[in-house]
């Protein structure tokens, strides 16, 4: 519950940060250990950041994802599609395009093989 709250406060400071405190709020982003969580506080970190800032950003977001996709192996499939769905994630910057093609591409070759009800 406290990476929760703790994402939930960082969600909520990043927009108001002073450029000389966004390292400061990005670092205590990335230490956050549930992934989801993570993920949440970093992405609401990137329209305010440039350069080497944003790519460190990036990075640790697109690891919290990977780490929360990992996590969701054999998960109901609602599940899964439910967190792909998630645009603040599955997004330009936090994702690139050509990334999110392939993904939607594999979504819908599975879901061709999927018994639906």
């Amino acid at each position: 519950q406290d990476e929760g709250n703790r994402a939930y406060a960082l969600v909520g400071l990043a927009p108001h940060l002073p450029e000389e405190l966004l390292g400061e709020g990005l670092e205590a982003a990335r230490s956050i250990e549930g992934e989801w969580h993570r993920a949440e506080a970093l992405v609401a970190f990137l329209p305010h950041l440039k350069g080497a800032q944003k790519e460190e950003a990036l990075r640790a977001l697109r690891g919290a994802l990977a780490a929360r996709l990992w996590r969701l192996q054999g998960s109901k499939r609602e599940e899964v599609l439910r967190f792909l769905a998630e645009e603040k994630f599955f997004s330009p910057p936090a994702v690139p395009a050509p990334v999110l093609a392939a993904i939607a591409r594999h979504i819908v070759e599975i879901s061709r093989e999927w018994r639906w009800g």
